[in-house]
């Protein structure tokens, strides 16, 4: 008999179902000001105007620069849902990406306890 529920495979499911819920449970807590507002208005305006900003870029408070694809990524996303709430849920979708990933480069690089404590951090 195959084992299909092995213990990486739950423990990656397990960080990743409590990291959506507890994102999606904090959605309606989120405040509409400062760095959401940096990224979602461009999107917003670029749905509704359709005036495409090739040069837009930013920098965060912690000194990040963003380019232009991201607001792109957002307003393909908005362009379907016309809720900031689709914007919100965006964000989520690529969180839970990039803690997949992280787990899956653990993984590769080094081994499944790596991997996991790599994702847990990642998550929270």
């Amino acid at each position: 008999m195959i084992n299909y529920l092995k213990p990486n495979k739950v423990g990656i499911f397990i960080i990743i179902l409590v990291s959506l819920m507890v994102r999606i449970y904090f959605i309606e807590f989120s405040m509409f000001d400062g760095y959401a507002a940096t990224l979602f208005f461009p999107a917003y305006s670029f749905v509704t105007t359709g005036k495409i900003p090739l040069s837009y870029s930013f920098i965060d408070p912690l000194g990040t620069p963003y380019g232009p694809i991201l607001i792109y990524l957002f307003s393909i996303f908005y362009w379907f849902w016309r809720d900031i709430y689709s914007l919100y849920l965006f964000s989520i979708i690529m969180w839970t990406l990039a803690i997949y990933y992280t787990y899956r480069i653990g993984r590769d690089f080094f081994n499944n306890k790596v991997a996991l404590v790599s994702a847990c951090i990642v998550a929270f």
